[in-house]
């Protein structure tokens, strides 16, 4: 009988690992392989960072605040940038390739599929994602290179705890917020799947948690960019990259294509412009402090980072004050959390039923089609209502939900 269920399971997995290479396979025929082909041009972000790489060569600074769309990644980014061969068609092929290939790893790695059910959300999550994967290689985004990553460091923590942490330590170079990814690692490692508290090995599976995480940071932070550029230019780089960061103009913010909380709220209230007033400010403090009780009380515990750290990034990704609304990939992993998030025999609250109404009726209206219906003409129109910001806040209202009820 268990070799009965070892072949059904192998056969569920071999399932999920089919639909996780068509889907990459698919993304990669449409972006990486056609720009190769010279089919399509190379994103406009990606070439941000080639042409920073290139200011960089000639030892010019790569901030510059006066460029429509200035490179905002740490110095320790840019020797990576050096990495892809020199031709930006056959950069773009290899850094998009290597996305998708990490983001399939992260989908296998980051669940069990060991059910027909299981396999079921993974192409649920798929379908709610799909928008996001498609902006993501549209725009050449590294959202897409982050939430793998992510998902992979979870993925190692049981066994290798040192390089999941050093894998963590990476991402707060490309984006300063994801650095609260230690603190859902952290919960991970310290937690045993039986009711005895801590595990025998939860102290040295923390110690090499964090020693990875403060060498990653280390390396990206102030090892790698000396060594490459030499330490006074790297000095240099820092502090540009810092104000570039600390003198974004409002306008940016303001942006449709942000659909970050912090304005969502003023533009929900009909702010004009729509920016944070001390009203909502606190409004979105306590509501991330609610969040954020929910989020650590209801670790979850032998789950897969898929469902463990989704809720955390799409957390993060409301937190973030830009926002951006190609990050909706992120919602791939929802769910799989959302199913395994509370007790098995439990019903889904009426709650959960409007829920998941919403968000079928927000993701329908990113389709061309419906947003006709709507009398849009393109479903972007609805950005400034906020309508991303909205579909990410249900999700992750659904997963906060299941947690509460743990």
């Amino acid at each position: 009988k268990s070799i009965i269920m070892m072949r059904s399971n192998g056969l569920q997995r071999l399932v999920a690992f089919a639909v996780v290479m068509t889907a990459c396979f698919a993304l990669f025929l449409r972006y990486p392989a056609k720009t190769l082909r010279l089919e399509l041009p190379i994103p406009q972000d990606f070439s941000v960072y080639l042409n920073a790489w290139e200011r960089a060569k000639a030892h010019e600074s790569p901030y510059v605040a006066a460029d429509g769309l200035p490179y905002k990644y740490s110095p320790g980014v840019l020797p990576l940038v050096g990495l892809l061969p020199p031709h930006p068609a056959n950069a773009w092929y290899v850094f998009g390739s290597l996305s998708l290939f990490l983001f399939g790893l992260a989908l296998m790695s980051g669940g069990r599929w060991s059910t027909w059910k299981e396999v079921f959300l993974l192409v649920v999550g798929l379908a709610l994602g799909w928008k996001g994967l498609i902006e993501n290689l549209d725009y050449g985004q590294l959202d897409l290179l982050l939430f793998s990553v992510a998902m992979i460091s979870g993925a190692l923590l049981g066994r290798w705890p040192f390089f999941a942490g050093l894998l963590a330590g990476t991402l707060p170079w490309f984006k300063l917020p994801w650095a609260l990814l230690l603190l859902p690692l952290w919960l991970m490692a310290r937690t045993d799947s039986g009711p005895s508290g801590l595990a025998p090995r939860a102290p040295r599976r923390l110690r090499m948690l964090v020693s990875g995480f403060a060498l990653a940071s280390l390396t990206w932070g102030a090892a790698l960019p000396s060594f490459v550029f030499g330490s006074q230019r790297a000095l240099e780089y820092s502090q540009a990259w810092l104000e570039l960061l600390r003198t974004q103009p409002s306008s940016i913010y303001l942006h449709d294509m942000n659909q970050s909380i912090w304005v969502l709220l003023p533009r929900w209230a009909g702010m004009t412009p729509a920016l944070p007033t001390p009203f909502t400010i606190a409004l979105t403090l306590m509501l991330a402090g609610v969040a954020l009780g929910i989020l650590v009380s209801a670790t979850p515990r032998s789950r897969g980072s898929l469902a463990s750290l989704t809720p955390w990034v799409l957390f993060l990704q409301l937190m973030n004050p830009l926002a951006w609304r190609w990050a909706s990939l992120l919602v791939v992993g929802v769910p799989v959390a959302c199913d395994r998030a509370g007790p098995a025999d439990r019903k889904p609250s009426a709650w959960a039923f409007a829920g998941w109404g919403a968000v079928t009726a927000l993701w329908l209206i990113q389709l061309n089609p419906f947003a006709r219906l709507m009398g849009a003409t393109h479903w972007t129109e609805f950005h400034p209502f906020g309508t991303i910001g909205l579909y990410w806040l249900v999700l992750l209202l659904l997963m906060l939900e299941r947690g509460r009820l743990r």
